[in-house]
């Protein structure tokens, strides 16, 4: 009997809200709600490249299977909007699910997961924060250092800076409409998006999107 093809490579996803249980029970049943609504969108928002839906798993872990590597980078700062004070840890491990994918990423098993896992629990023991990429091969070694350098400085903006990027994202760097959204001048605008490296910023997101839209499958597994 002849070997079966190999599957198609996917993108798997698993994250977890750092120091969860610490939270009182009120923020954290709160940070669940909005990771849940966040995820909700995001299922939406990006449906062309979502192959296993997100959803919240076991406690505050969460997990999803994407075909299209490139939206990553706008996924997580779907999440980092939502959530801006909260920590969390996510791993993006390319690879095969070696099971049927389903409508929603659980269910499924296969070596995406297993270094996913192993990823994510590496960073748990090394108390790390932000998203860890693996399986890109010689491309994990950039993926992981921009996305140190953005969870660097996002973790170290204020606020406000925090807020003048996320309206530039809606924008698409606009600072025109982005300005008219908040409600103040385009040079206020402009002064705060340089003391809050707004274009260093989006040059990180830049690149992450441009490597990992390199890795790509050509074709999406089907979904059962």
């Amino acid at each position: 009997m002849a070997p079966s093809p190999p599957r198609p490579p996917v993108i798997a996803i698993l994250g977890d809200i750092v120091r969860s249980k610490r939270l009182p029970g009120i923020q954290r049943g709160d940070v669940q709600i909005r990771l849940d609504n966040v995820l909700a969108r995001i299922n939406e928002r990006y449906e062309s490249a979502v192959l296993g839906q997100f959803l919240i798993t076991l406690g505050d872990e969460f997990q999803g299977i994407l075909h299209n590597p490139a939206v990553v980078p706008d996924i997580v700062q779907d999440i980092r909007e939502e959530l801006p004070t909260i920590s969390f840890r996510i791993a993006v491990s390319l690879g095969e699910i070696t099971t049927g994918i389903k409508t929603t990423a659980i269910g499924t098993d296969g070596p995406a997961w297993y270094a996913a896992r192993g990823l994510l629990d590496e960073w748990r023991r090394g108390k790390r924060e932000g998203v860890a990429f693996t399986g890109f091969g010689v491309d994990d070694l950039v993926l992981n250092g921009v996305s140190g350098l953005l969870t660097y400085h996002w973790t170290h903006l204020e606020a406000s800076q925090r807020e003048i990027i996320n309206a530039l994202r809606h924008h698409e760097g606009l600072r025109k409409q982005a300005a008219a959204d908040m409600k103040i001048s385009q040079q206020a605008l402009s002064n705060r998006a340089q003391t809050a490296g707004w274009r260093e910023y989006e040059a990180g997101m830049r690149a992450l999107r441009d490597i990992l839209s390199r890795h790509a499958p050509p074709h999406a597994p089907p979904v059962a």
